[in-house]
């Protein structure tokens, strides 16, 4: 896409190539002195995703604005698929939406003249994540009628006083808002004492399954998805192909677990779950975070899918565990295993032209999303060197 100069505008919209990088470092430098935390990734593909991928089952490109000098503005926009009651319909997640029009009124209609080729580009774009309300990202598409819901945090306390401890240190050092989840924490806890552990593995130890770990999808990830995909109101692409993108074959920071029946051996579905050890976050503090990224089945089997995963999170030494799904299997599976609701800060956009995802056609709890869709993990995401470290005695 490339897009000249119209109606005397001085600005040029097009998708950046690798020849850009100076230019991306520099616009990155330049919002960051202006006290804007996030940068531009010199790389925006997706971890399996190749040189050439963007004629792939899911790729990722940077959509930029520049007024011949300096980039001012820049979009990600990573392409895939969703089946929307059995519709197969290409939409892109837009990922962030940054303007140095934040810091500099010259350039302050930049994004929205972004924001207008992205769409013509692509009429059905969706965000996930954001953070908080307040920021001008999600602010900006509020104003552009963007349909918006919050998508479900739940957390399981593995080491209650850790956990309790942990959020005592965040809450003492810094101003985010994690009173509600403590108050949420506490407050089970003296309804249900600290037989929790017990519970799960009563109702786990029930149902009969059996998990391994996968370096990669498979056939088996394809037949599932073929298999399921109309279970669901809305569900982005999910077969070999496209995790395969998304979650990088040998990653060792993604687990992969291929669930079955334990009697049977029948293909139940799989979930891929992160764990990464924390240190000053200002949500975590120092405690150990494990997440079910991501996952895929029949509905009607989501509570073996989460029990698998929450169990390999709790095998390796997790102080709490989490989760974000929208999809009301998921989320009651979760419950059902004992997690907690806590105040969530993921958040769903959908722009004008993507119906009828958030309308009475398709409401959030038919559409599933999970921590792994959009930008992913985010900072729950561990490096490969913090897992060699982690390994250490």
């Amino acid at each position: 896409m490339t897009s000249g100069a119209q109606g005397g505008s001085r600005y040029q919209v097009r998708f950046a190539d690798p020849q850009d990088r100076e230019l991306v470092v520099r616009f990155n430098e330049r919002i960051a002195e202006g006290g804007i935390d996030y940068q531009y990734p010199l790389d925006v593909r997706l971890p399996g995703e190749p040189a050439n991928g963007d004629a792939g089952p899911a790729f990722r490109k940077l959509l930029i604005i520049e007024d011949g000098q300096e980039m001012r503005g820049g979009l990600i926009l990573h392409h895939t698929t969703l089946f929307v009651r059995g519709e197969e319909r290409p939409f892109c997640w837009s990922l962030l939406p940054i303007s140095e029009g934040t810091i500099e009124r010259t350039h302050s209609m930049a994004m929205l003249i972004l924001m207008k080729h992205a769409l013509e580009y692509q009429p059905f774009l969706t965000g996930l994540g954001v953070g908080s309300m307040d920021e001008d990202a999600a602010q900006f598409l509020v104003r552009l009628r963007w349909r918006h819901e919050t998508v479900p945090f739940l957390f399981y306390p593995v080491r209650p006083a850790r956990l309790l401890k942990g959020l005592e240190y965040v809450r003492r050092r810094s101003a985010v808002q994690v009173a509600g989840l403590a108050a949420a924490y506490t407050g089970a806890a003296s309804a249900f004492g600290w037989g929790w552990d017990r519970r799960r593995r009563r109702r786990t130890d029930r149902l009969d399954i059996e998990a391994s770990l996968e370096p990669s999808f498979g056939t088996w990830a394809d037949e599932a998805f073929e298999r399921y995909r109309s279970d669901y109101g809305a569900v982005v692409r999910r077969d070999a192909a496209a995790m395969n993108v998304v979650y990088r074959e040998g990653d060792p920071r993604y687990s992969r677990l291929r669930v079955r029946d334990r009697t049977s051996g029948v293909d139940v579905g799989w979930v891929v779950v992160i764990h990464k050890q924390m240190s000053g976050d200002d949500y975590f503090g120092d405690l150990k975070v494990g997440t079910l990224v991501d996952g895929f089945g029949p509905p009607g089997e989501t509570s073996r899918l989460v029990a698998a995963g929450l169990e390999h999170l709790i095998e390796a030494g997790v102080d709490v565990a989490v989760a974000n799904w929208s999809h009301s299997a998921w989320v009651e599976a979760t419950r059902s295993l004992g997690f907690l609701r806590g105040p969530s800060n993921f958040f769903f956009f959908v722009s004008p032209e993507g119906k009828p995802l958030l309308e009475n056609g398709c409401p959030l709890p038919d559409i599933h999303l999970a921590r792994g869709d959009g930008d992913g993990p985010g900072r729950l995401l561990p490096s490969e060197d913090d897992l060699a470290t982690e390994e250490q005695p």
